[in-house]
């Protein structure tokens, strides 16, 4: 990369740290660790500056590092996995968390932004519990006994509030847009 290139690059770079740290958060680590994962994110690119080939994709670039940390930091801390947070929007299945995290990407993804908007939103609309709960069980991929402990409530309600919260999204996803749930 030429140094006028690597300059502009590591100028972009500094500025896209609270997109990174909201990014972060938004998928459910709580802010002790969530700086931690971030400077692990800034060391990655740091590395890979130089394999950047378009800095005005800089943002899907930290993305796409920031998501493998994530999954990193999950996988680490419990055995992952899969859970389905799949919902049927007007350009087909797509899964939910997936979008909502995905806030700033308007490429490469079939659902438009104005739907991610709205399921960001209407995530934004639970309470913190079941913000949480819906984030470790889907990107974390964290059992629901983990879960519960983790927030110091009793495994029962812990899934209760797992099913409403993912029932009512279903529901105001419908009512919002007129379609199916």
């Amino acid at each position: 990369m030429a140094a006028s290139k690597r300059k502009e690059a590591l100028e972009k770079l500094c500025v896209e740290y609270r997109y990174v740290m909201r990014l972060i958060r938004r998928m459910g680590i709580d802010d002790d660790d969530a700086g931690d994962i971030a400077g692990e994110v800034f060391v990655d690119a740091m590395r890979g500056i130089d394999g950047l080939r378009d800095v005005a994709k800089m943002r899907a670039w930290l993305r796409a590092i920031a998501v493998n940390r994530i999954r990193r930091y999950f996988r680490e801390r419990t055995e992952c996995r899969e859970t389905s947070g799949v919902m049927r929007t007007g350009a087909g299945e797509t899964d939910l968390l997936e979008l909502i995290v995905d806030e700033d990407m308007k490429t490469d993804s079939p659902v438009d932004a104005e739907t991610r908007m709205l399921l960001m939103m209407l995530v934004d609309s639970l309470s913190d519990p079941a913000r949480r709960i819906m984030a470790m069980r889907f990107w974390g991929g964290y059992r629901h006994s983990e879960i519960a402990e983790a927030l110091g409530i009793n495994v029962n309600t812990e899934k209760s509030i797992y099913i409403r919260s993912l029932k009512r999204l279903r529901e105001r996803y419908a009512e919002t847009t007129g379609g199916e749930k």
